[in-house]
């Protein structure tokens, strides 16, 4: 968990601090900046309260599941035999994916439907992560079953997995189907895919170089991508003189997004890491 937390924080705090900065010069981001919604970001409590961005809801999510993994983790193989860890395990993610979808349909119904209120919130999301450990369990603690599964149903897997995340596509996204079953769906059928990759022994290719490239940066784009999207339109309205045309601002967005957040990983997400791993290879 410290490993991870030494990836997150850096380039996160960057993120932070920018956003403050840039707020006192007057260009503001998502909400105005304020003691209080400053202070929920590094809390990681802003998927309850309203912090300064609208996308870091998802760290707060992982920031709360590491904990709960450690304590959870720790607890489970003190007081499961090691032959039954996976199917424990197996048991324990079931139940938290029943949890979710039930907190789920229960907010659904009491309160309609809300962004906020029903994809934030930690114990709503705690599945998509849970289901990613049963994936990590299966590929380490079962091998043999792994590479089984992944040779005889190749075909039904792969029609399995594309179906679920496709039908996703034509669900609204405030409907009630869609943010109970509908999710599941998708982080099944993506776990599904992912599986099929692992399992697929695929040599190095320049699509697989560029898709390992993006992942190595994935984080740091995350970061800046909204605040590049609420920067650029106000930028563009000043040296136009009007609203762009929405190809050019979808073009420049994708194109900074991109750019920044390449930049941000390699000058700080990166030599943090390297300086990270440096006592493990010493």
């Amino acid at each position: 968990m410290i490993r991870r937390a030494i990836k997150i924080y850096p380039a996160f705090w960057l993120l932070i601090l920018v956003t403050v900065g840039l707020d006192r010069l007057g260009i503001h981001g998502f909400s105005p900046v304020t003691w209080g919604n400053t202070a929920y970001e590094p809390l990681f409590v802003q998927n309850y309260r309203f912090g300064l961005w609208n996308h870091t809801w998802s760290l707060a999510v992982e920031e709360h599941f590491y904990l709960l993994l450690s304590v959870g983790l720790l607890r489970l193989t003190r007081i499961c035999p090691a032959h039954l860890l996976f199917r424990r395990l197996t048991w324990v993610v079931a139940g938290i994916a029943a949890a979710a979808f039930t907190f789920c349909f229960i907010s659904y119904q009491r309160f309609g439907y809300s962004w906020f209120d029903l994809y934030a919130p930690t114990h709503h999301r705690l599945d998509p992560l849970a289901f990613g450990v049963f994936l990590a369990g299966f590929y380490h603690l079962r091998k043999d079953d792994y590479t089984q599964w992944a040779r005889r149903g190749r075909i039904g897997l792969r029609v399995a997995g594309m179906s679920l995340v496709s039908t996703c596509l034509f669900l609204p996204q405030n409907s009630l189907l869609m943010v109970s079953a509908g999710l599941c769906a998708l982080y099944v059928g993506f776990g599904i895919l992912l599986f099929l990759a692992l399992s697929s022994g695929e040599r190095s290719n320049r699509p697989i170089r560029l898709l390992a490239f993006m992942g190595r940066h994935s984080y740091s784009i995350y970061l800046w991508h909204m605040p590049i999207l609420l920067w650029i339109k106000p930028l563009l309205r000043g040296l136009l003189g009007g609203e762009a045309e929405p190809v050019l601002t979808c073009f420049l967005y994708l194109f900074l997004s991109l750019l920044i957040g390449i930049l941000a990983s390699r000058m700080v997400e990166m030599p943090v890491l390297r300086l990270r791993d440096r006592p493990m290879t010493a």
